[in-house]
């Protein structure tokens, strides 16, 4: 393991068990998982907690999917926060990622982005170059951002979406899985097809 802090990680469903394994790519140490609303005892062989086993060594990492409710456990977090890539994301030069978010396998952020804090840049996602990302945003897996994008907080880029160049996809809004957006997304809206188009 690396001389890095450990990390606690809060959730304990399918996104932390990506979480996980991104961790120990990194070969951090993972000293558990935190959970109230799981029956499970253990994941990975590593306890589950049902509250929170204060160690002033360790990090935090909130590894849940949906945006909303992954903003509400970080606003309360007490200590440090981690920050978790994949060894295999390819990452150009001059690329701003905030704390607390999650680069997955495959992924690609290229030059000039800058990516907010607890957001989620799933498999085999593409952001291109001079993409503005919000945070608790989720970039979901094959979904492809081109260049010059802006993503608000808490927007939701579905699996397999597309983006064209200088599109605005404005906070909390949803750009459904396989759509294609080619003019704004308003706020709090969601967009579904090809080309997307507003779902009331």
């Amino acid at each position: 393991m690396s001389d890095q802090p450990p990390i606690l990680i809060h959730g304990a469903g399918g996104h932390a068990k990506v979480a996980y394994s991104v961790a120990i790519a990194n070969e951090r140490e993972v000293i558990g998982f935190l959970d109230p609303n799981t029956d499970l005892q253990s994941l990975f062989g590593l306890p589950i907690y049902r509250s929170d086993p204060f160690r002033p060594d360790a990090e935090n990492f909130v590894a849940i999917g949906s945006n909303n409710i992954r903003m509400s456990i970080a606003e309360k977090l007490p200590g440090p926060i981690a920050t978790l890539i994949h060894p295999s994301a390819i990452i150009s030069p001059e690329v701003s990622i905030g704390t607390g978010t999650l680069v997955c396998a495959g992924a690609i952020i290229q030059i000039s982005t800058r990516i907010g804090s607890h957001s989620i840049i799933n498999t085999q996602a593409s952001v291109d170059h001079d993409c503005q990302i919000g945070s608790f945003v989720h970039v979901a897996p094959g979904a492809t951002i081109c260049g010059g994008v802006y993503v608000g907080d808490l927007a939701l880029i579905g699996a397999g979406a597309t983006v064209i160049p200088n599109i605005e996809i404005h906070s909390g809004a949803t750009l459904a899985a396989g759509a294609l957006a080619i003019e704004e997304v308003p706020r709090n809206e969601t967009w579904i097809g090809v080309p997307a188009k507003y779902k009331p």
